[in-house]
């Protein structure tokens, strides 16, 4: 463990290893990013929004990356987020609709093009994650981002983001009406009044098996991938 103190507040900071980027403080609440010698506050992170989502944090698993693992109703998935009216942004991936994704298993995380603090690590994670599990991607695990911003993070907007992070057809990108994605990123406890607010949690979902799993998504990415893999390979049963 690598002890630094906090620029924002002068406290002591706990990084979990040498190796480790981000960090936030205990007693100002800033995340903290590592740059070689020099530590950057990026900013305060924000209280967590009440989570309505039947996956609670803390409800079950181990380790520094993974925060909620529980088995739930199948139908989680369908009657959320992917019976929405949402738009896809890759006109050519296998999935046509979000309703297509029915039945698969899920790397689900909230993001907005704009932001310039967690959601360019978060989503070079899923870029990552993308590139370890390579062709399996699109058949084997889906990736689905939703935006928290669609008034803004047009279908136009999100395909041009969407390229910066080499997305292939196995990954989504979602917008569409606001009150749709409003109610689907509440049901998966992902909502939050003010875009910045928004959490670093990745939701990996296998809806067959109902195993489902909350990751702090700026985690290692070795240790992200064994968690999806977990859930990937799930053939049910325990967790």
């Amino acid at each position: 463990m690598v002890q630094v103190l906090c620029p924002s507040c002068g406290g002591p900071v706990p990084f979990q290893s040498a190796i480790s980027v981000f960090a936030v403080c205990p007693y100002c609440t800033s995340m903290l990013v590592r740059h070689d010698l020099d530590v950057e506050s990026l900013g305060k992170m924000a209280v967590l929004a009440e989570d309505s989502s039947p996956l609670q944090i803390g409800s079950a698993g181990m380790g520094p990356a993974i925060v909620a693992a529980a088995r739930l109703p199948a139908t989680l998935v369908g009657i959320t987020v992917f019976g929405q009216n949402a738009i896809l942004v890759q006109k050519d991936s296998a999935i046509q609709s979000p309703k297509d994704l029915k039945g698969k298993t899920v790397v689900v995380n909230a993001f907005f093009t704009s932001c310039t603090s967690v959601c360019p690590p978060m989503n070079r994670n899923m870029e990552k994650i993308q590139e370890v599990f390579g062709d399996r991607v699109g058949r084997d695990v889906f990736l689905v981002s939703i935006t928290v911003d669609p008034e803004v993070d047009t279908p136009t907007r999100l395909k041009e983001y969407a390229q910066k992070f080499h997305a292939g057809k196995g990954w989504i990108f979602l917008t569409g009406k606001k009150e749709n994605l409003d109610w689907a990123l509440y049901k998966l406890g992902q909502y939050v009044e003010k875009k910045d607010d928004h959490t670093t949690i990745f939701i990996i979902g296998n809806e067959p098996t109902g195993l489902w799993k909350k990751a702090f998504g700026m985690a290692n990415v070795a240790e992200l991938v064994q968690i999806v893999e977990s859930v990937v390979n799930d053939k049910g049963g325990t967790q």
